[in-house]
């Protein structure tokens, strides 16, 4: 059964802004979403892109603890960061010397 705001906009075609505590209220209906915290704003996209790339771990735990899990940040084989979890160790593709910022030794 749809809601009321649900079946107004689906009889008009008109856009609504739905302000909630609740995702299970708005996210079924809506096209994009706003996560905000203490009047600020989390995140904003699609329902399915906020639950699977969650930006900030308040909106992760907002979405679900199912999306926030412990880990340890830890050197892996062959210079290679790795995460220890609850569920293994999970090793990036790159070395440490090939992130970001890490330029490596200066020359001469």
């Amino acid at each position: 059964m749809q809601s009321v705001p649900e079946t107004l906009q689906r009889e008009t075609g008109i856009s609504f802004v739905c302000v909630t505590h609740g995702r299970s209220r708005a996210f079924p209906m809506a096209d994009r979403a706003v996560i905000m915290r203490r009047g600020a704003t989390g995140q904003i996209g699609r329902p399915p892109e906020i639950y699977r790339t969650p930006g900030t771990r308040f909106v992760a735990e907002f979405m679900g603890s199912s999306n926030v899990f412990q880990e340890k940040l830890v050197q892996g084989d062959g210079g290679r960061a790795a995460l220890d979890t609850l569920l293994g160790r999970f090793e990036t593709g790159a070395s440490q010397d090939s992130r970001p910022g890490n330029q490596g030794p200066e020359r001469p």
